[in-house]
C-alpha cells in the first residue's frame, strides 16, 4: 500500500485505519502477554486498555477536525463595491441614480450619500424597482434614510417589484443604502432625484397650493386649491394627485381644515351614495401610509390634527360632473409649554396655546383652530359699534358679541 499523508486521505480511508489501529494494537497486546508468559522476553511494554482508548481517541479527533475544516468553506469578506457603485451625488438639477450592472450582482454594498444646495430639498422619486423580495426585506433590499448617513431619520426599507411612494426630504441631504446577499438576484433599481428650492423661512413664502400641481407645500401654512381655477369648474384629468404636508424647522403637528368640498358622488361602480374609496375623494395619510380621514362632497368643517407628516391623495374620477373642486387651510404648529411665550419670537401665540409662523395671521383664516389670529374688529367712530369685513358681518353670526354686526329686522307692513 502506498504511504500516504494525513491530508490526503478520505474520511473512509481514516476510519479504516482507526478500526486496523484498535485491531492490531489489541491483537499486539494479546501475542506480548502470551509471549511474556511463556517467560522467553523479559521486556515487553503492553498498552494497557486505558491508553490504548485514549491514543485512539486522539487519533479520531485529528481526523474528524481534519475533515470538517476541509468540508468548511473559509469565511471571507465580501469587498464592499465603493469603487463601482457608492457614490458622492452633488444634486444642482434632475438626477438619476441605480445600479451599475443589470442584473446586479451578489454582495453588493452601495452607498450614495446625495447633498442640494442650502435652502432646497430633495424629491425622491422610484422609477424602476426590480430587487429581490423577502419577508421584511431580509435578503436584498434599499434602505433609504432623511439625512447624512445611515444615523439619520429611517424613511423605509424596500425590496421587490412594487414602487414605492413619492418621498421629499426634510433638508438638503438624503443616504440611500443597497444591499444583496449571496442568493437571488434582479434587474435593480433607478431613482429620480430632484432638488426643491426651500422658501419656507422667507418673510413671504408662497402660501396658496394647489393639488392638481404641486407635490409638497413650501411653507408652514396657507391655503389648498384642489386646481389653480378653483372655485371654476374645469375639468380635471382623472387621476390620483399626491400632496405632502411635512413637518419642518420646529414644528411637530399639523392642523388642516377642509373650508368647501365639491366633488362628485357618483361612484365608479355601485349606487350607494357614501363616502368611500370608490368615490371621488381626499384621503389623508400620515408620514407611515396610516389612512387617518377620507373626505368626500359636503365634508366641508372637517378638521385633523396629526403630530406626524400628512399625505393627500386627491382622487379624481368623474371629470363629467364638473364639480369645483375643494379649498382647505393648513398650519404646522407647535405647542408652548414655556410661559406662554414661542420658542421663535417670530411665531404667533394663539389663545389655544398653539404656535404658528407669523405670517399666517395676515390671510384672515382660522390657521390656529381657534379664531385668535382673525383680524380684530375696527370700531365705529361715535356710535360704539364694531364694525368687521363683509364676510363676517354677513354670516348671521354675532362676531362683535354685542349684537351690532346683525342686520337689523326688516319691518313688516301693518
Amino acid at each position: 500500500m502506498t504511504v500516504k499523508d494525513i491530508s490526503e486521505l478520505s474520511f473512509v480511508e481514516a476510519c479504516e485505519i482507526a478500526i486496523s489501529m484498535e485491531t492490531g494494537l489489541h491483537q499486539s497486546n494479546q501475542m506480548a502477554k502470551d509471549t511474556s508468559s511463556k517467560g522467553t522476553i523479559s521486556k515487553v511494554q503492553v498498552y494497557s486498555p486505558s491508553r490504548r482508548k485514549m491514543d485512539l481517541m486522539k487519533f479520531v479527533l485529528i481526523v474528524t477536525s481534519m475533515f470538517i475544516h476541509q468540508a468548511t468553506p473559509e469565511t471571507t469578506e465580501h469587498p464592499t463595491m465603493t469603487a463601482s457603485c457608492s457614490q458622492q451625488v452633488e444634486l444642482f438639477g434632475k438626477k438619476i441614480i441605480g445600479l451599475p450592472v443589470s442584473p446586479y450582482e451578489n454582495y453588493m454594498r452601495c452607498e450614495y450619500a446625495i447633498r442640494s444646495a442650502p435652502n432646497t430639498f430633495i424629491e425622491l422619486e422610484f422609477t424602476k424597482m426590480k430587487v429581490e423580495d423577502s419577508p421584511q426585506c431580509s435578503a436584498d433590499r434599499i434602505i433609504v434614510f432623511d439625512g447624512e448617513d445611515s444615523s439619520s431619520p429611517l424613511v423605509g426599507t424596500y425590496c421587490g417589484n412594487k414602487i414605492p411612494k413619492l418621498f421629499t426630504s426634510s433638508g438638503s441631504q438624503l443616504f440611500i443604502a443597497f444591499q444583496s446577499n449571496g442568493k437571488n438576484v434582479d434587474e435593480g433599481f433607478e431613482i429620480k432625484l430632484t432638488p426643491i428650492h426651500d422658501d419656507f423661512q422667507s418673510s413671504r413664502p408662497r402660501t396658496e397650493i394647489y393639488a392638481d400641481e404641486d407635490k409638497f407645500t413650501k411653507a408652514g401654512g396657507g391655503l389648498i386649491y384642489s386646481h389653480r381655477e378653483y372655485p371654476n369648474s374645469t375639468a380635471l384629468a382623472p387621476g390620483v394627485y399626491s400632496l405632502d404636508i411635512s413637518l419642518k424647522y420646529g414644528y411637530n403637528q399639523v392642523y388642516i381644515a377642509f373650508l368647501d368640498v365639491a366633488l362628485s358622488e357618483e361612484p365608479k361602480s355601485g349606487v350607494v351614495p357614501i363616502c368611500n374609496t370608490r368615490h371621488e375623494n381626499i384621503e389623508i395619510f400620515d408620514r407611515d401610509g396610516n389612512l387617518l380621514d377620507i373626505i368626500c362632497n359636503g365634508d366641508s368643517g372637517s378638521a385633523i390634527v396629526t403630530g406626524d407628516s400628512m399625505k393627500l391623495a386627491m382622487h379624481i374620477t368623474n371629470v363629467d360632473q364638473q364639480e369645483k373642486g375643494f379649498l382647505a387651510i393648513y398650519a404646522l404648529f407647535y405647542v408652548t409649554e414655556i410661559n406662554g411665550t414661542c420658542l421663535n419670537q417670530d411665531d404667533y401665540l394663539c389663545k389655544n396655546w398653539r404656535c404658528i409662523p407669523r405670517y399666517l395671521t395676515e390671510d384672515e383664516h382660522d390657521h390656529c383652530g381657534d379664531g385668535s389670529d382673525l383680524p380684530e374688529p375696527e370700531s365705529k367712530a361715535g356710535d360704539g359699534k364694531c364694525q368687521y369685513k363683509d364676510d363676517l358681518t354677513n354670516d348671521k353670526n354675532d362676531d362683535c358679541d354685542v349684537g351690532s354686526d346683525l342686520r337689523e329686522p326688516e319691518s313688516q307692513g301693518m
